[in-house]
């Protein structure tokens, strides 16, 4: 078969190159010697080889799969295509060449592309695609007087743990913090608008309450009853 040689009534050959045709040649004999030959043609089809590219993202974010997948071209007139089966590793599964895909939560997963040829070939390959948690940002301040300092309280939560969150604060006043809990001083009276950024593995989310801080004035005045008169006034 396509040169090799086998001894038995059933064989499994490996059959070398593609979209061509070989030939099986079987040989019988009895036990006196007497032998008989057949020959059958045999046509091998290419087989597609599976590869895609993909990128991790930020949950919420599209995951392009991009598939290079390739087969070679037919031969006297062939046609070679082939179709995609994915599997996302979350029980999802798509059938375009190149899926646009949204994972619905955050995690590391198996993503399987089975690429099948018109004729039946196939082969498969995998990737791991992780998808980012974003934090959840939140916070809570107090309206404040004019050089007093405000105190904010950050009430960020993370799934993966605040130890890798990174923080950027806009007070609205031209001042700006990368601590977890920062403090500020309004010089001005008025009303601003503070804004939380947080980041984590390069995933943002940020938060702005809109006229939350009003900075006041302290106002000092008397009266006094007589307004004049001899001593001891009373």
């Amino acid at each position: 078969i396509g040169g090799q040689v086998a001894d038995s009534n059933k064989v499994d050959v490996i059959v070398q190159g593609s979209d061509t045709i070989i030939n099986a040649k079987l040989l019988v004999r009895n036990t006196v010697g007497c032998t008989d030959t057949i020959t059958k043609p045999i046509q091998v089809f290419a087989q597609p080889t599976a590869n895609f590219a993909v990128q991790n993202v930020c949950a919420g974010a599209p995951v392009q799969f991009t598939n290079s997948s390739s087969i070679a071209p037919g031969k006297n007139g062939r046609v070679n295509t082939f179709g995609s089966e994915w599997t996302f590793g979350n029980g999802d599964m798509g059938y375009s060449n190149n899926p646009l895909y949204y994972y619905p939560a955050g995690g590391s997963y198996k993503a399987v592309l089975k690429v099948i040829s018109n004729y039946g070939c196939t082969d498969t390959v995998s990737r791991m695609v992780s998808i980012f948690n974003k934090p959840v940002v939140n916070f809570t301040l107090n309206n404040t007087c004019k050089g007093s300092n405000l105190q904010i309280a950050n009430n960020t939560t993370f799934a993966n743990g605040l130890a890798s969150v990174k923080y950027n604060w806009n007070f609205g006043d031209g001042n700006t913090s990368t601590v977890t809990s920062p403090a500020n001083t309004y010089t001005v009276i008025g009303t601003y608008n503070v804004t939380l950024q947080a980041i984590a593995n390069g995933c943002t989310r940020s938060t702005t309450v809109n006229n939350m801080i009003t900075v006041n004035a302290a106002s000092s005045n008397f009266m006094f009853t007589p307004a004049s008169g001899c001593l001891p006034i009373t």
